[in-house]
């Protein structure tokens, strides 16, 4: 079973990235992401981050209030550490692309840190909600691209490994 302050994470994500209108819709969303729990458990999950059900034009929405419940914080030297060890669910490569799959929400964070690290195959970034493809550059083998994406997130090797 996947530890609460994940799955807090989880549905914190969730309601923050789609409209999810009752607690059937949420479970769902969770159970596709590996998170199974019952509605007492949900429920004490809602409360504890601090959500309300909202009213839109189109139609009720559940949303996390700014400031209130639960927030995980992570120090800040830990927090690529953290986005590496539980964001990245695969990795594979294509010619001089690699596409890396994320936990929903979790694409951007890690596509920046890629960026922030100035890797020399590497020509760019591009986030969606769940993926991040990178981009090298012509003159650099995919094998150089996978071994500097390793060098800064070590938790790739392990995915390549079970792939």
């Amino acid at each position: 079973m996947k530890k609460r302050e994940q799955r807090l994470d989880a549905i914190r994500t969730l309601l923050q990235a789609m409209p999810i209108s009752n607690q059937a819709e949420l479970a769902e969303a969770l159970k596709r992401n590996g998170y199974v729990v019952s509605q007492p458990t949900l429920s004490a999950d809602l409360k504890r981050l601090g959500v309300a059900k909202v009213r839109t034009q189109k139609g009720d929405r559940y949303k996390v209030r700014e400031g209130q419940g639960y927030q995980r914080v992570i120090e800040k030297k830990l927090a690529f550490e953290y986005l590496e060890n539980s964001a990245v669910q695969t990795i594979e490569f294509a010619n001089h692309v690699a596409v890396i799959k994320t936990r929903p929400g979790f694409a951007a964070g890690i596509a920046i840190e890629i960026d922030r690290k100035h890797l020399q195959s590497v020509l760019g970034t591009i986030a969606g909600f769940d993926t991040v493809l990178v981009v090298c550059s012509n003159e650099v083998a995919p094998d150089i691209l996978r071994a500097e994406l390793m060098q800064i997130m070590p938790a790739f090797d392990s995915l390549l490994n079970h792939q």
